[in-house]
């Protein structure tokens, strides 16, 4: 029979070989001792991780909730329009579905030769313009025929736009769906982002009404990618 002691040193290996395991698969890292420089750049890494296991632990509860939604109703083999609309309503926020209809086109570009990407980014252009037009009721939105969902980011990357992981190039052409002539007034003559575009910054900016737009789905994949 073991002894005691010997008992107690084959338990404690154990623990710190749990810990250990535990340190090493950790998303995060942990330096209690360097530069108090490394230490905040230890912390904002940190942060960032955490920020983007949130954003898909969200994504992958909405992923879950249409599916449910329609296990529900496939299970129930009769029409169940309460349920249908759930499952669009998600769709719609997240882009797990295409839509269209009338709306508006946004078209901006640059009179001169200039690095239009960086200038919609540092001045948070395409962030004002997106919250905009879901304010005025907007119900779909894409920017060069890419969504833009409620878990989409629009990022700068080198010298060009990101959104959805995938890069676009002026000029921009933002289209949203809603009711036309509500958006265009809106748009184009009260809310202050189109003038600021166009008076401060010398802009190219169209808005023009359109009786049919597609606003296409994001695709899992670019998603999924994206915020991981």
């Amino acid at each position: 029979m073991p002894s005691k002691a010997i008992k107690s040193f084959i338990a404690l290996t154990i623990l710190l070989g749990i810990f250990i395991g535990m340190e090493f698969k950790s998303p995060f890292q942990i330096n209690i001792e360097g530069s108090f420089y490394t230490r905040d750049m230890i912390s904002k890494i940190n942060f960032e991780k955490s920020e983007s296991f949130e954003l898909e632990k969200k994504q992958k509860a909405l992923y879950k909730k249409i599916e449910e939604e329609k296990e529900l109703l496939y299970s129930k083999k009769t029409e169940n329009l309460q349920g249908s609309d759930r499952i669009l309503e998600i769709g719609r926020i997240i882009g797990y579905n295409s839509v269209k209809g009338p709306g508006i086109n946004i078209i901006i570009d640059a009179y001169t030769d200039t690095n239009l990407a960086y200038l919609m980014e540092e001045k948070k252009l395409f962030i004002l313009l997106v919250n905009d037009l879901k304010e005025n009721g907007a119900e779909a939105i894409s920017v060069n025929g890419q969504r833009v969902g409620s878990l989409s980011e629009i990022t700068l990357a080198g010298n060009h736009i990101n959104i959805n992981n995938t890069p676009i190039a002026p000029p921009y052409n933002v289209s949203a769906i809603g009711e036309m002539d509500y958006l265009y007034k809106k748009l184009n003559d009260q809310t202050p982002v189109i003038d600021i575009m166009r008076n401060a910054y010398g802009l190219k900016v169209i808005v023009k009404r359109e009786k049919y737009i597609l606003v296409p789905s994001i695709e899992y994949s670019a998603a999924t990618e994206y915020i991981s």
